[in-house]
């Protein structure tokens, strides 16, 4: 794959979800890992087809035509966006399936309730000029406790502890329409970060570094604290 990007650009990710979630949703439906779906297998379209994190409407919908009685009834006042536990922030697909244990919807009908695998957005944090070939990404893991199961974030740990060297990923470049350096490399630049992440401003100065833009750079980073770098001259990318 040729890299052709400009700094203030994302990178585009399509993640796969954690395979011991996977197998926990397989387990919970009760149906078989290779039942056939579309050409391929649940297994397969759990792992990288659709999303596994917070329980779409469409999933109670399905829930309610496989219910009754009172189940049918949480399962449709779910559906219309209320909350009649107060667990509902808590719900991702899992958890709805352990909520109305012992339904079986169909396989193919529970995948088409829920919603596609969506790419994720990083600001790139590298610049061409200053590494050719190469694109960096800043990127923290996401982990939280939700009762006595670990949620993870989706791209975050695939790409932290899941992707392997050597592994095909399927990405792509999302251009900034007006998130660029100025044209002027002798005009100064203040970047302020306030909780957006420090990748785009990386990129800004590894940029100026390698042209050795004479421009002044300011950068303020942070909720509490405030770091500043400043020089007459785009020495190190600080």
């Amino acid at each position: 794959m040729r890299l052709d990007y400009a700094v203030g650009d994302c990178f585009g990710i399509f993640p796969a979800n954690d395979p011991a979630l996977v197998a926990a949703v397989i387990a919970a439906l009760g149906a078989p890992a290779d039942f056939p779906i579309g050409g391929r297998t649940l297994r397969e379209v759990l792992t990288d087809g659709v999303a596994l994190g917070l329980a779409p409407d469409t999933l109670f919908q399905l829930y309610s035509y496989v219910t009754g009685g009172e189940r049918r009834q949480k399962a449709q006042a779910l559906a219309s966006g209320e909350d009649p536990d107060g667990d509902a922030a808590a719900l991702d697909v899992l958890a709805a399936i352990e909520k109305f244990a012992g339904a079986r919807p169909d396989p193919e009908a529970f995948i088409e309730s829920l919603e596609p695998m969506q790419p994720r957005l990083y600001s790139i944090a590298s610049s061409l000029k200053s590494d050719p070939g190469l694109v960096a990404l800043t990127i923290d893991t996401v982990r939280y406790q939700i009762g006595k199961r670990a949620r993870l974030g989706v791209a975050s740990t695939y790409l932290g502890e899941r992707a392997a060297a050597g592994d095909a990923v399927k990405v792509y470049v999302q251009r900034a329409q007006h998130f660029s350096l100025p044209q002027d490399p002798a005009a100064s630049i203040i970047m302020i970060g306030p909780g957006t992440g420090v990748a785009p401003f990386r990129a800004f100065l590894h940029e100026r570094m390698a042209t050795k833009a004479p421009g002044r750079n300011w950068l303020f980073f942070g909720h509490s604290t405030a770091i500043m770098i400043s020089s007459t001259r785009t020495n190190s990318p600080a």
